[in-house]
């Protein structure tokens, strides 16, 4: 298996990550990522002999994909090498045409896109424990 950050698929900068004996990514911009994302990605992954493992939170009626985490079986990637080569760049388009499992996590807070320090302060506050 290989992680790969779906922002630089897009940005056409693509490659697997590894950091020590686990592969991993992760976008800059969410800070608070669950401790237990590549292992319970991983675990769906091989469960459903799926291509890719998307983290998805919110309620069973109106689910949020978060499809920058996710992880990938190495099955694809000579696929989706060759989309970017012919100008692909839609992740969509390109999920669509593999097999997907999709990885619940309870708590929305822990793929949050934060670009500025004043919504990192309003989040940090949420999680903070209360007295």
């Amino acid at each position: 298996m290989f992680v790969v950050s779906l922002k630089l698929v897009e940005a056409k900068r693509i490659g697997p990550l590894n950091i020590g004996k686990t592969p991993s990514t992760a976008p800059c911009d969410s800070p608070f990522l669950p401790g237990h994302l590549i292992k319970q990605l991983s675990a769906a992954l091989i469960a459903a002999q799926a291509d890719i493992a998307i983290a998805v939170t919110g309620e069973s009626a109106t689910p949020q994909r978060h499809p920058v985490f996710c992880l990938l079986s190495t099955h694809p990637k000579d696929d989706l090498a060759d989309s970017l080569a012919k100008g692909g760049h839609k992740m969509d388009a390109w999920f669509a045409r593999h097999a997907q499992v999709e990885v619940y996590f309870a708590n929305e807070t822990s793929f949050a896109n934060i670009n500025t320090v004043a919504k990192l302060r309003t989040i940090s506050l949420k999680n903070e424990p209360s007295n």
